[in-house]
C-alpha cells in the first residue's frame, strides 16, 4: 500500500504502519523555494503533522540542516493557527 503525496509507507511501525517522510523527501521539502511559510499553510493536517515529526527527529541529528529550525518554527507556528480549528 502507498501513501499519496511525499509519504512513504513504513512496515517496521507496526501492524499497522505509519506514514512517514524520509530523509529525502524532507531535504525537498526544506529546500522548496517557496519557503517554509508558503509551504506549510499548503499542506494538509495530517502532512503537517509528519512534517512536524520528521523535523523534529532531524533537528535532533548530530548534525541538522540549518535551515531545518525555521521550518520547524514555521511548522509549529502553522500547527498553532490550525489548533482552533481542530477543536
Amino acid at each position: 500500500m502507498r501513501v499519496p503525496g511525499i509519504w512513504e509507507w513504513n512496515h517496521s511501525a507496526g501492524p499497522e504502519g505509519r506514514a512517514v517522510m524520509k530523509g529525502p523527501q524532507l531535504f525537498r521539502m526544506i529546500g522548496d523555494p517557496r519557503g517554509p511559510e508558503v509551504t506549510t499553510a499548503m499542506l494538509s493536517d495530517d502532512e503537517l503533522a509528519k512534517l512536524l515529526d520528521a523535523l523534529y527527529r532531524h533537528l535532533d541529528a548530530d548534525e541538522p540542516a540549518p535551515s531545518a529550525v525555521f521550518w520547524y518554527e514555521a511548522a509549529l507556528e502553522e500547527s498553532l493557527r490550525r489548533a482552533p480549528r481542530n477543536t
